[in-house]
């Protein structure tokens, strides 16, 4: 009886021996793919948060310019200032520094 049975054990334990076999073939091989996968996720992930930062560097740039121009602003009035009190006070000479830095800004203000 046993002997009758045994082929039919043998043939069943090899099919299962094959399809695990089989099973870990295909793990083995779909392991790079999976891996691949993971990586392209997180690098996508990391791509979306340098994109978002860098909309809020525009941002900050944008601000940047505001302030840049009232600075210009300011320092042409404090150059005016410092010349019309010169003139005002007696100074008829205005000091050859002020006056090329009052030269600079106006042919860079120029440019622009």
């Amino acid at each position: 009886m046993v002997t009758q049975i045994q082929p039919y054990f043998q043939l069943a334990l090899n099919i299962c021996n094959l399809i695990i076999i089989l099973f870990g073939f295909y793990k083995f091989m779909g392991k790079p793919h999976s891996s691949l996968e993971n990586r392209v996720t997180t690098l996508e992930v990391k791509v979306k948060e340098h994109e978002e930062s860098l909309h809020q560097g525009n941002d900050r740039f944008k601000n940047q310019k505001k302030t840049d121009a009232l600075i210009i602003n300011s320092l042409v009035a404090l150059i005016e200032f410092e010349v019309d009190y010169c003139m005002h006070h007696g100074d008829e000479k205005i000091s050859p520094r002020l006056d090329k830095t009052k030269n600079d800004l106006q042919s860079y203000l120029a440019e622009k």
